[in-house]
């Protein structure tokens, strides 16, 4: 994320969604849009707002609304930022309406067009539907964002994150994304974080387990960044000058996984995320972890010494060594749907 995203990082891992459950979204859309086709005006003989920029919202509200049960204040809130974040859409768009020319009718039907959706009243139908199944796609779009930060910490480049992007953040393009950060409650966060790494080996395992079975409240995301960015402070040289090797993924589940292995001299880094997690067909609220999910799937680390110990930065598997040359995702998925895995030889 920069400060020039029209969506967050998060937001749009949320949205990804979309893509592996294309004919549910195209039922909603078509549900919402007739729920909602009352709230519009007829402005110059055309329809406000226009059916781009009602689904443009319908995406928007999907990958920000929040995942709690909203007061009237925080709703009032949420949305004023919504109705700043499609006129800024709308102009920007410069179909209807643009900076420099802007069209206050259909501008002013955009706004009560989001006014009317986003507030409680008899027979808006369409606020509670919407809450309900933000639900399932905030599931798997927090497992996104989570599979997502993984892979910038890891693979080659420098990884950036956007002021306040380490944890969960939905906002939207400026001012949205410009609202202050809660640095205290990160601090606190972080400190609770770095003590959980201190915990014991034997129940570590079970910590972690808990922070990917409640990923949305955004510690698992913090877990990540905390342990991946620490091994980087450790090892600057793997990161800077280490190789790219993609590792091959076989199984049931192989789609769903990308792994690759970054080495230097006589260390080096193996790399697994979770990915397309809509399509393991699990429950919201079902973490993807262990045999059940990822069953024989497994990765092909034959270019690998064979006598290395693999030690899991996240402290999610016990160090192991390489059985055959492979390493079953089953176990390097048992208590996080992710692995970062450092060895020596």
């Amino acid at each position: 994320s920069t400060h020039d995203n029209k969506r967050s990082e998060d937001v749009r891992a949320r949205i990804d969604v979309i893509s592996e459950v294309p004919a549910a979204w195209r039922l909603l859309v078509r549900r919402w849009s007739r729920l909602n086709r009352q709230r519009k005006r007829t402005i110059d003989g055309e329809v406000a707002p226009s059916r781009n920029d009602e689904y443009l919202l319908y995406q928007t509200l999907l990958g920000s609304f929040p995942c709690r049960d909203l007061d009237d204040n925080c709703l009032a809130e949420y949305r004023t930022r919504i109705e700043h974040y499609m006129l800024k859409a709308a102009r920007e768009a410069k179909c209807r309406t643009s900076w420099h020319n802007m069209h206050e009718k259909y501008e002013t039907a955009l706004v009560e067009f989001v006014r009317a959706l986003l507030t409680r009243s008899v027979g808006n139908l369409f606020l509670d539907d919407l809450a309900q199944q933000v639900r399932y796609f905030a599931w798997h779009g927090g497992l996104n964002s989570l599979a997502m930060t993984l892979l910038k910490l890891t693979s080659p480049g420098v990884p950036d994150i956007f002021q306040g992007n380490e944890t969960l953040d939905y906002s939207l393009v400026d001012p949205d994304n410009r609202r202050p950060i809660d640095y205290d409650c990160r601090q606190e966060r972080l400190a609770a974080l770095r003590s959980l790494a201190r915990t014991s080996t034997e129940r570590l395992p079970a910590l972690v387990t808990s922070l990917a079975s409640n990923h949305l409240d955004g510690r698992a995301k913090t877990w990540i960044v905390l342990r991946v960015l620490d091994l980087r402070r450790r090892d600057p040289d793997l990161f800077a000058y280490g190789d790219y090797v993609p590792v091959k993924v076989t199984g049931k589940r192989e789609k769903q996984v990308v792994a690759y292995v970054r080495r230097y001299r006589n260390r080096g880094l193996v790399v697994a995320s979770g990915r397309l997690y809509a399509s393991l067909g699990l429950e919201a609220d079902t973490p993807p972890l262990g045999t059940n999910v990822w069953d024989d799937t497994q990765m092909d680390l034959g270019m690998l010494p064979v006598d290395i110990e693999l030690t899991d930065v996240l402290g999610s598997m016990e160090a192991a060594s390489i059985e055959g040359g492979r390493l079953d995702l089953a176990r390097a998925f048992q208590y996080f749907p992710g692995a970062v895995l450092y060895f020596e030889h």
